[in-house]
């Protein structure tokens, strides 16, 4: 009886068992391996470790990494870095940081699903001695009165990581992260980088040199000098070109910042070729004055021109940004072509038309006229220069003014001659050189203020409009048009 009892309590268990037992191992074509692994690089503290996975067609990899040590056969109950899920046949790696120079490691890849732990084949390596690393300094460039660019190139590491790196610099020699005046920090690894050295003292010399540092030491490039500029280069903007012509045009530009010091040179250089220099062709002023504009001249027809403004001070020369233009096709008249009794000085849009202005003064010393008394409705424009001399004549009837001195002649076979107005008269003096006999004074014009005041303009160099009063004398130029 009890013999009959074992059996039965037996075979229960067996049947219990039977039920609760574990899938089998997936075999075949559902099997997972660890194919390859590898030693990609090996440095004094770090090394890249490589393997190959082949997962079975129902495979599911849900975790997979590297296990290492200094002791053989390591699992995870060490030093490890899970690199999570893995759903295809695929290579991964991993960059084993934090190692010990000169010493000896044991490494594997393992993969994890839901049957097993597996671990790859074992690689043993030795990573290498720590030497300092090495660095060079490169030139420094873009030098300014408080800001330089220099930087450098790390080329070998030490067999480390390059923790640090920049440039440091001092007004003495041999600068270094201990004595310096100050550092940048340019990241880190080997490779070049530069480095925006801002805050210097004007008309300095300076001593800069890179440095690289890695886990034993900070190596120092060559050593380079340079000194900051007493002024910047002055800051220059160019303004589009008009009033262009087969054989002329019109440019300027507008200074920025003088750098911090005078301007002694400014003006317009231009090229058939990009970028051009005071080396080419170019325009001289040397005014200084925030704004400029000129003409620029013996231009060939139907032909692209480069042009940028520019301006020198002590330090050198900065130039504008660059534009260009084409020149018209060859024209019937040009500026500065003697014709109609005087000199073209103006040509519109069509060509056709312009305006002539007599090759002398009419007078060095003429009042406007008629002080406290409004003319009105005189303009500024191009092409009012004639109506508004007609209305000064009509409405002032004092002798040798300027408009009626103007309104009298008769030169070279003409008499249609009249005194110009203020934008007619602004034209004149940008070709003032072509025209020829200007004096380096003050000139009317027939655009009045007020009752008692005209504009006028000077003719010494390029400056705004003034006024005077109208019983003041001034010079007087005639024009016509054609």
């Amino acid at each position: 009886m009890n013999q009959i009892k074992i059996l039965t309590i037996t075979i229960s268990g067996i049947l219990i068992s039977s039920c609760n037992k574990v899938a089998d191992m997936p075999i075949g074509s559902n099997k997972i391996e660890i194919t390859s692994t590898k030693m990609d690089t090996v440095k004094g503290t770090w090394a890249v470790i490589t393997s190959s996975a082949k997962i079975g067609e129902q495979g599911m990899i849900f975790d997979h990494g590297f296990c290492w040590g200094t002791t053989p056969l390591p699992d995870l109950s060490g030093l490890h870095t899970s690199l999570g899920a893995l759903q295809n046949n695929n290579q991964f790696s991993l960059k084993l940081t934090g190692l010990l120079p000169s010493t000896k490691y044991y490494s594997r890849a393992y993969l994890k699903n839901n049957y097993s732990l597996i671990f790859g084949t074992q690689r043993e390596f030795n990573t290498d001695t720590l030497t300092s690393p090495q660095i060079i300094t490169n030139d420094v460039t873009d030098i300014t009165s408080t800001a330089v660019i220099c930087g450098g190139n790390v080329i070998d590491d030490g067999n480390g990581t390059v923790l640090m790196r920049g440039v440091c610099w001092n007004t003495i020699t041999n600068p270094t992260l201990i004595n310096c005046m100050n550092r940048s920090k340019d990241g880190k690894g080997v490779g070049t980088f530069t480095s925006q050295i801002t805050g210097l003292q004007k008309g300095t010399i300076y001593y800069i040199s890179s440095y690289a540092t890695n886990e034993i030491d900070t190596s120092y490039g060559e050593m380079k000098t340079f000194s900051t500029l007493i002024a910047d280069y002055p800051t220059v903007t160019t303004i589009s070109v008009s009033s262009i012509y087969d054989n002329s045009a019109v440019c300027g530009g507008i200074v920025v910042s003088n750098g911090g010091a005078n301007i002694t040179e400014q003006g317009i250089c231009w090229s058939k070729n990009q970028n051009p220099t005071i080396n080419d062709f170019h325009t001289s002023d040397e005014n200084g004055w925030s704004s400029f504009e000129c003409k620029i001249t013996n231009l060939e027809p139907s032909t692209q021109y480069y042009v940028r403004s520019y301006a020198t001070n002590i330090t050198g020369t900065g130039y504008g940004n660059e534009v260009n233009f084409t020149t018209l096709e060859a024209q019937p008249y040009h500026i500065g072509d003697s014709y109609g009794g005087g000199i073209i000085f103006f040509i519109d849009d069509t060509r056709l038309h312009g305006l002539i202005a007599a090759p002398n003064d009419q007078s060095a010393g003429a009042p406007w006229g008629c002080i406290n008394t409004t003319i009105g409705s005189t303009s500024t424009e191009i092409g009012s220069g004639q109506s508004n001399t007609t209305l000064i004549v009509n409405g002032c009837g004092t002798s040798n003014i300027a408009a009626r001195i103007c309104n009298n002649l008769v030169l070279n076979g003409y008499s249609d001659w009249f005194l110009p107005s203020e934008k007619e008269l602004n034209h004149m003096y940008l070709q003032k050189a072509i025209i020829g006999g200007f004096s380096d004074t003050y000139y009317w014009c027939s655009s009045e203020v007020n009752a008692e005041a005209a504009s006028i303009k000077y003719f010494g160099y390029s400056s705004p409009y003034n006024a005077d009063y109208k019983d003041q004398t001034n010079y007087v130029r005639a024009i016509r048009a054609f």
